[in-house]
């Protein structure tokens, strides 16, 4: 969740959130060794939920979590992992020492100058180390969502990588997740555009009032339909999604 979502928090998470942690457990899951320490990287962490349930059940991984809008009584709340998760409000504080895996989820819409960012923090990266980026897909789905999260643009996943391959990066997989809400979103920002939508989709997910028995639901659902996608991106086929995603490593 954005920092800036956190006051409209409802305590229950949105089915968007849980099913994303799955995705990103899968991505990483072999880049996690189970007998050697590993340094890990959340930048634009958020309320560092993901960061939580990727690395938290991992005693061998330590991360530093970043994220520009950290207030104290934020990272008081999450310091809960037996000083294994560092909390800083800039790449600068995290020190100079090189990460075996970087996490950049839906950052890089924030930043006007994205390869800028991009090439920062592969100077970062271990020289066997990978970094997993996420975006939000199309620049034709752009709304008042994104003006909300403070977005400068979304992204094609060709677009996504041609700014990672300038930064010096080499995708080893990519695709898109979440292709059942690419219709929704759409009819979303058609209605927006003509003048007939109330101002819900501003509430980000941090207003999610679904119940627990909805929630669930639908998040399993979207976790299944996001393991389908990345099984099929593997084998090199990316059906169109509302999120873009390529993990890559440092070009050889």
């Amino acid at each position: 969740m954005d920092l800036v979502e956190q006051k409209i928090f409802t305590g229950l998470r949105h089915p968007w959130e849980t099913s994303r942690v799955e995705a990103v457990k899968s991505l990483t899951r072999e880049l996690i060794s189970a007998d050697q320490p590993v340094r890990a990287l959340d930048l634009g962490c958020g309320d560092g939920y993901v960061a939580g349930q990727v690395f938290g059940g991992s005693p061998q991984v330590s991360a530093a979590l970043v994220d520009v809008y950290f207030t104290d009584e934020a990272v008081a709340g999450m310091e809960s992992y037996g000083g294994r998760f560092a909390f800083h409000r800039s790449l600068d504080e995290a020190g100079d020492e090189k990460f075996d895996i970087i996490m950049m989820l839906d950052v890089l819409e924030h930043e006007e100058n994205d390869l800028a960012l991009l090439k920062q923090v592969v100077d970062r990266m271990a020289d066997d180390g990978a970094i997993l980026l996420t975006v939000p897909a199309f620049q034709s789905l752009f709304s008042r969502h994104d003006e909300f999260l403070r977005h400068f643009r979304r992204y094609s996943l060709g677009q996504l990588s041609a700014v990672a391959k300038e930064a010096g990066l080499a995708a080893e997989v990519s695709g898109y997740l979440y292709t059942s809400l690419l219709a929704p979103r759409l009819l979303a920002v058609v209605l927006q555009r003509l003048g007939l939508s109330g101002g819900a989709e501003a509430k980000g997910v941090g207003g999610w009032s679904g119940g627990p028995m909805v929630t669930g639901l639908i998040s399993g659902f979207l976790a299944l339909e996001n393991s389908i996608l990345i099984a099929l991106a593997r084998i090199g086929i990316r059906p169109p999604g509302l999120t873009a995603w390529t993990l890559c490593r440092k070009q050889r």
